[in-house]
């Protein structure tokens, strides 16, 4: 079974704004060679919101992951790297932000972080502007890492050995053509 990690972030302790904090963590827990799926959730307090604006998750772990790609059409430069996942809007008016471990894809890392502060963001959709932040009232997230098997670097083994085990559990003159990864 994979060893997790379950990290809490406040807004109440986070240095900044709600939509712009930053947090200490140690990583020292985590072994730094090992790659680990990385999944989050998020829960704001109920607040006057204007939900008419898309809430993205933007974590700087030191790693250049989850960049937003600028449009061909509006000359714009690279928006922001590492994207996360966006928040879903819970009622009208006065309602809440959140998201839950199946609402994004998870983000995938080769190593645990290295830097022990990090930056959380909460920009508009476009994010191409440093201000551009979602009014976001106190919230907890929790980023939830879970390390994963050495083979996750090397495709091919891993391909190879799941390939072994498939000829493994089939008769032998069954044919193994159709399930082949390649």
């Amino acid at each position: 079974m994979p060893r997790c990690w379950t990290y809490l972030l406040n807004s109440d302790i986070g240095s900044g704004t709600t939509a712009n904090s930053r947090y200490f963590i140690d990583w020292n827990d985590m072994p730094i060679n090992k790659c680990y799926k990385m999944s989050f959730t998020f829960i704001s307090a109920a607040g006057v919101l204007t939900n008419t604006e898309i809430a993205n998750v933007f974590i700087d772990l030191g790693h250049s992951q989850g960049i937003i790609c600028p449009s061909e059409f509006n000359g714009q430069q690279s928006y922001k790297a590492g994207y996360v996942g966006s928040l879903q809007w819970q009622g009208t008016g006065t309602g809440r932000l959140s998201a839950s471990m199946v609402d994004n894809p998870p983000v995938w890392f080769d190593s645990r972080p290295i830097q022990n502060t990090i930056r959380v963001e909460i920009h508009t959709a476009t994010a191409t502007q440093m201000t551009d932040y979602v009014t976001v009232p106190k919230y907890s997230m929790t980023l939830f890492f879970e390390e994963q098997p050495d083979e996750i670097r090397n495709p091919v083994k891993l391909f190879t050995q799941l390939n072994t085990m498939i000829e493994d559990t089939l008769p032998i003159d069954e044919p193994m053509t159709a399930l082949k990864f390649f």
